[in-house]
């Protein structure tokens, strides 16, 4: 597979926001923005991989290999407007730009590579089996610049990440049917894995001196899980999962405009979950429910922003979840079929000695402030994480000579959002719904298709993000679009 793409990226809208509220502020058009520094984007992509079965009878082995090579590279004008305040009344804007910020990030080049090897039993029928291990290599460099603005866009910093990683893990399950209507599976899985990262910064924005960091991580973990189903008729099935997971420590070294990295500890999470599974309406109908909790420990977290053009990765010390997802699909009719998910997620960071730095832009903070400036996380959600989420699509067919003339819609639907690890009046967002719509005509056995589409069908106007250390910065969702596409299959 290869994919080519050359673009443009996140466009940063400078103090957008109404201080002291969550809405935009009073004349904002999205079809406008004022920036002074550039915005790219590029994307190219290449991968292979290669599937070996081989049938023994009483077992079948597989074989997984898989490359991947990617080249990506994005620039923003971060601060989302243009000048500065320091070059006096009228040379900057929109609203208060206390100093420019225009920086890239470029990976030129990525080489991944997997392995998986597989022996699963052949349908026995008592006791089913598969036995398997897996290899992961990546060899991974990030260029990260930073750009004068004022000075014609030249490049006045730059530092250079690489990092090589190398993880495997021995795995196994067994799935025991121990009635016809009762059946127990149970996993377990060893990983390892070992991060070797260096970063050096050659040129500082500041005039600071040049600096290389290293960091090494080495972790190995045992997970599992077991799982039980139970038929209750040939219409409902009950299903019940616990499981242990495991995620291997991360380091952040983005030092262009700081002189440290930060490395995350591996976190490990126990989660729960029962559900049901249904069919309705003599198989016209599909109904699935399940609630679900979950507990992280050391669970890894980004803190982005504050009072620098920074990342910095931490860890909370507990951060517990839970909530319940349903989805729905009915055939109405014979032309008509819709479908219907809803989910509730409540989650909450459980770490009283959890602190970081709040925006710079000066929101107004909802968190405790410490007497150092700093907030307390403790007792707030993960960002951009909505109590509820909901969805629904629709599609109507007629059928014509040689195909079917069809319309399809569907909607999105989530509750409000925090946009950063501590919570504040600003960084906010309230619901977003967003529609959209196609109509086309489909050639015989989905041979081709010819469509005409609309998405933000309502033209919703949201925020999407922010940026906090310069100014109360953000960036929207994409306006009303339409379109027309083909596709053909073969």
């Amino acid at each position: 597979h290869i994919r080519s793409m050359d673009g443009t990226a996140t466009v940063f809208r400078a103090n957008i926001i109404e201080p002291g509220t969550e809405n935009l502020i009073s004349g904002f058009d999205r079809h406008k923005a004022s920036l002074d520094g550039g915005n790219e984007q590029a994307l190219d992509a290449r991968g292979a991989n290669l599937k070996i079965v081989h049938d023994f009878g009483f077992m079948t082995f597989t074989s997984i290999t898989g490359y991947e090579y990617g080249k990506v590279f994005s620039r923003g004008d971060i601060d989302g407007g243009w000048g500065a305040a320091f070059l006096g009344a009228g040379n900057f804007g929109p609203g208060f730009i206390p100093f420019p910020a225009e920086s890239a990030g470029e990976i030129p080049g990525l080489d991944q590579w997997t392995q998986e090897i597989r022996f699963a039993s052949n349908d026995h029928e008592t006791v089913n089996y598969q036995v398997g291990a897996f290899y992961f290599h990546e060899d991974l460099t990030i260029n990260n610049y930073s750009y004068n603005t004022l000075g014609g866009g030249t490049v006045n910093g730059f530092a250079v990440q690489n990092q090589i990683t190398e993880a495997y893990a021995i795995f196994g399950n067994v799935d025991v049917n121990v009635s016809e209507d009762f059946k127990i599976t149970a996993g377990l899985r060893y990983s390892n894995d070992t991060k070797d990262f260096t970063a050096t910064r050659t040129q500082s924005p500041f005039g600071a001196p040049n600096v290389t960091v290293t960091e090494n991580t080495d972790d190995n973990k045992i997970s599992w899980d077991i799982s039980g189903s139970y038929t209750v008729n040939e219409d409902v099935n009950v299903y019940g999962r616990v499981a242990k997971g495991f995620r291997a420590p991360s380091i952040q070294g983005r030092i262009t405009f700081g002189d440290t990295s930060s490395v995350a500890n591996s976190e490990t999470i126990h989660s729960f979950e029962v559900g049901l599974k249904s069919n309705v309406m003599e198989n016209r109908g599909r109904i699935n429910v399940a609630a679900y909790y979950y507990n992280v420990d050391n669970l890894q977290l980004t803190a982005v922003g504050g009072t620098g053009n920074v990342t910095r990765l931490l860890n909370a010390d507990n951060v517990r979840g839970f909530g319940f997802e349903a989805d729905m699909e009915f055939l109405v009719t014979e032309n008509l079929a819709t479908t219907f998910g809803v989910s509730y997620n409540d989650t909450e960071i459980q770490d009283k000695n959890l602190n970081i730095f709040p925006g710079g832009s000066g929101p107004i903070v909802l968190d405790p402030v410490n007497d150092n400036g700093t907030v307390s996380l403790d007792g707030n959600p993960l960002p951009n994480a909505p109590k509820w989420v909901m969805n629904f699509t629709a599609r109507y067919g007629v059928p014509v000579d040689g195909g079917e003339v069809f319309a399809f819609t569907d909607w999105a639907y989530r509750s409000r959002v925090n946009f950063f690890l501590y919570e504040s009046v600003e960084f906010s967002e309230k619901n977003l719904l967003e529609g959209g719509l196609r109509i086309g005509y489909v050639h015989g056995d989905n041979e081709w298709e010819v469509a005409a589409y609309m998405r933000n069908i309502t033209n919703n106007l949201s925020r999407t993000g922010g940026i906090d250390f310069n100014n109360l910065t953000g960036f929207v969702n994409d306006p009303a679009k339409w379109g027309i596409e083909a596709k053909m299959n073969f």
